[in-house]
């Protein structure tokens, strides 16, 4: 064997096995999972928290009554037959209830990574559109210009 294709097929194998593909990530996620189940939970909270997406408060104010006795002098002395009169002490209590909605911020990194894929191909396809226009136009003025040169020459 020849040291060029040896070499050609050097880089082929560097080139190949430098390839990190979706179904290697995954794989490694899984074993690590399997091995390693708390250091994996541990990581993907740590690098994906949950994210909250809306928050909801409601409060409930409620007033209530307490009667307590009024008094006009220092000693009191109560027999069955005595009235006595109760003034009202107004409480106030106030319920403050939070819901949550939580979202996957994983699943939002994932579609965020997405979204900019798609945004760099949109550019992509817009310069080569560009790049065609351009070409075009040159081709279009070389045309004119070999029209041009063959009508003055005829």
């Amino acid at each position: 064997m020849s040291k060029s294709i040896f070499n050609k097929l050097l880089l082929l194998c560097v080139i190949i096995a430098g390839c990190y593909t979706q179904k290697a990530a995954l794989k490694q996620l899984e074993k690590a999972k399997l091995k390693q189940p708390g250091i994996t939970s541990k990581f993907v909270a740590d690098n994906y928290p949950p994210g909250v997406s809306k928050i909801d408060t409601i409060t409930n104010v409620d007033t209530g009554y307490i009667m307590v006795p009024v008094y006009n002098t220092d000693t009191i002395q109560l027999t069955k037959n005595e009235i006595v009169k109760v003034d009202k002490i107004k409480v106030v209590t106030k319920t403050v209830t939070i819901t949550k909605s939580i979202i996957d911020s994983a699943r939002v990194n994932d579609l965020t990574a997405q979204l900019n894929d798609c945004k760099a191909s949109k550019d992509k396809v817009k310069d080569k559109g560009n790049n065609l226009a351009f070409w075009l136009l040159i081709a279009l003025c070389v045309s004119l210009f070999i029209n041009l040169l063959i009508y003055i020459f005829k």
